[in-house]
């Protein structure tokens, strides 16, 4: 009768409902108890739903049954993943419908970090960017990048880039983007102040000439920095060496009546990276050469008139002619310079020379033409008749005088011109 006893008692204590009276009527008799030793969990991350646990546990009188959901569903491992960020009721069931409760917490990681490191290139204004991607990640990784500018980048470390802003996305092979920035200073930059005065210029040749070896980068001492730093374009900061393009801007000016010219001189400079622009203003007054408006005119007078006197009327007119000078200092020459009162029936010819006080030359020319308007005045007899014909002497025969008929009688007449 003792064998069935005991029989009845196990079978009394394995279906008890209650699980403080079946622990100690188990441990009562010797019946192994469910230990739970412990529980190994991985988060969450990049809320992938990527959890796992692993339960570990001892005892029960037969093989082990797991449930994470609270008894809802069992399996036999005791590993779980897939698993979200939450709480979670565990049953650990032996073959005899002994259980134990127990609960855990599967908690979101923190964000992967991503390095970015940034290193300044020699002699520009650009930086290499090295990235480190989070150790967790499962490779290969995506990058995606967005810089200054709108430019887009794909690769894992970038070279030779701006200065600015950088966006970066890192997703590993399970899905997991990581999205950071960072934020570059300039390396370095061309910082110039430009503070020229206006000079003013009286004639348009003393403005400085155009120096060509500005648009040259200097290797030694660079002596383009020291000149534009005697036009008091101050340069505190450059990438390199600097050098110059170097233009002359005129203003709409076309005339003297209009004002002075203004002229702006323009230096783009430039150090191998960045450019700015400084510019000098000259102001000309004699900006312009002599215009002239209307020629010397000709002019024609009588030999028996004042030659002399209108001549002399004649050249402080300049012959009539009109010229424009922005100067107001000029001087006029002529040649020849004497008139020559012999033999000028057939003109003189005379150019007249204008300079203005900045060496600026126009000439003009005109005829001072003397003629014979005056008959001779001659006394014949009553018997001879005199007439007067022009004629050409240089196309009359040698021998003319034998072709007159008899009785033509032939005088010499010199006219009123010496001749």
């Amino acid at each position: 009768m003792r064998p069935y006893n005991f029989h009845c008692i196990l079978i009394l204590v394995c279906f008890v409902v209650k699980p403080y009276n079946s622990f100690f009527a188990a441990t009562s008799l010797g019946v192994n108890s469910i230990v739970l030793e412990k529980i190994d969990k991985t988060e969450e991350i990049c809320e992938l739903s990527n959890g796992t646990l692993t339960i570990h546990a001892t005892g029960g009188s037969a093989d082990l049954f797991y449930s994470i959901d609270g008894g809802s569903t069992y399996q036999t491992s005791n590993y779980f993943d897939g698993l979200k960020s939450d709480d979670y009721l565990i049953i650990i069931s032996d073959g005899n419908g002994c259980s134990k409760p127990f609960s855990t917490q599967i908690v979101s990681a923190s964000t992967p970090k991503v390095d970015l490191f940034y290193e300044c290139v020699n002699g520009l204004n650009a930086v290499d960017i090295e990235l480190i991607p989070f150790s967790t990640g499962i490779q290969p990784f995506d990058y995606n990048w967005e810089a200054p500018n709108g430019a887009v980048f794909s690769s894992k470390n970038l070279t030779k880039v701006d200065p600015g802003d950088y966006y970066v996305t890192i997703t590993d092979r399970l899905g997991c983007s990581i999205d950071t920035f960072i934020s570059i200073p300039i390396c370095c930059q061309l910082s110039i102040t430009c503070e020229s005065d206006t000079v003013f210029y009286n004639c348009l040749s003393d403005i400085p000439e155009i120096d060509d070896m500005l648009g040259l980068p200097t290797q030694v001492n660079n002596d383009n920095e020291l000149f534009l730093n005697s036009l008091n374009f101050e340069i505190s900061e450059s990438c390199n060496s600097v050098y110059a393009f170097v233009t002359d801007e005129n203003d709409e000016t076309s005339s003297c009546k209009d004002g002075a010219l203004v002229i702006t001189r323009k230096y783009e400079i430039h150090d191998g990276v960045s450019s700015k622009t400084c510019q000098q203003v000259f102001v000309v007054d004699n900006f312009k050469g002599i215009e002239i408006l209307q020629e010397a005119q000709d002019i024609t007078i009588s030999c028996g008139e004042d030659i002399l006197a209108l001549y002399d009327i004649w050249l402080a007119d300049l012959g009539g002619a009109i010229f424009e000078s922005c100067s107001e200092n000029f001087s006029v020459t002529t040649n020849p310079q004497n008139f020559e009162v012999t033999n000028i029936c057939e003109g003189s010819e005379v150019t007249f020379s204008i300079e203005d006080e900045c060496g600026n030359l126009a000439t003009t020319k005109a005829s001072f033409n003397v003629v014979d308007l005056t008959p001779p005045d001659i006394t014949c007899p009553e018997s001879i008749s005199l007439s007067f014909e022009e004629f050409d002497s240089n196309n009359l025969p040698t021998d003319w005088l034998n072709t007159l008929p008899p009785g033509f009688i032939h005088i010499m007449i010199s006219c009123n011109c010496g001749r």
